[in-house]
């Protein structure tokens, strides 16, 4: 089983790329970051097993670096962790295009550029898997406040792309997934599930995925959330 994942620096994707590495039917990870340093110790302890790939993946420029990364290789699971909460003023009359801008280039198109550079490799597997970090705050049905527009939106977004995704590739089984509330730098302290929680949840949800469910929008205990 072969396996990519972004966002892999620290948190979510951090906690992902161990638990893949410690399966033993896992032959190879690449693990697309921007600081190849922060991974050194991982690299050390799995150096068969682990390639990590230095590229901004919210930049059309990763696409050739992890094509290059993959090769002809085969690829079973592709994750997108990357993503970002960007601050905003509190006052819609205030919210700058600058800062929606952030909100789409990484949670959208860093998951738009990846699944382009990875599709041929995903392609060679019978039946590949992606999953994609969305939120709850994305759901359209459970939004009750105003606020976020940046992040929000642009997950809302994600949430369609993903959708599209998985009518046009049928060998793909293309999910959405809500980590929970996690405690990771952009969680906060506050946060009542923990990164070991969200993660065994996810690699659960992932592992169990048919066919039949791609498409859809799952949370890390597996219930499917509505649009």
């Amino acid at each position: 089983m072969n396996v990519l994942i972004t966002g892999c620096s620290r948190g979510i994707g951090h906690g992902l790329l161990e638990h893949y590495l410690k399966l033993p039917e896992v032959k190879m990870v690449w693990a697309v970051t921007t600081s190849a340093e922060k991974l050194k110790a991982l690299a050390l302890e799995f150096p068969r097993k682990l390639q990590v790939v230095e590229a901004r993946v919210s930049e059309e420029s990763s696409k050739p670096v992890i094509v290059k990364a993959l090769g002809t290789e085969a690829l079973d699971l592709l994750i997108n962790c990357a993503g970002t909460y960007p601050e905003e003023p509190g006052d819609f009359q205030k919210l700058s295009w600058a800062t929606m801008e952030e909100g789409f280039n990484v949670n959208l198109g860093s998951v738009f550029f990846t699944t382009q550079a990875c599709l041929p490799a995903l392609l060679r597997v019978k039946h590949a898997k992606v999953a994609s970090m969305t939120s709850l705050m994305g759901s359209i049905a459970d939004t009750t406040s105003g606020g976020s527009y940046a992040y929000r939106v642009s997950k809302t977004a994600l949430n369609m792309f993903n959708k599209v995704l998985a009518n046009e590739y049928s060998t793909l089984t293309a999910v959405v997934l809500h980590p929970g509330w996690v405690k990771t730098d952009m969680g906060g302290s506050n946060a009542p599930t923990e990164i070991n929680e969200s993660v065994a949840g996810m690699a659960k949800v992932i592992d169990s995925l048919k066919p039949d469910q791609t498409g859809r929008f799952y949370d890390f205990e597996g219930d499917e959330i509505p649009w």
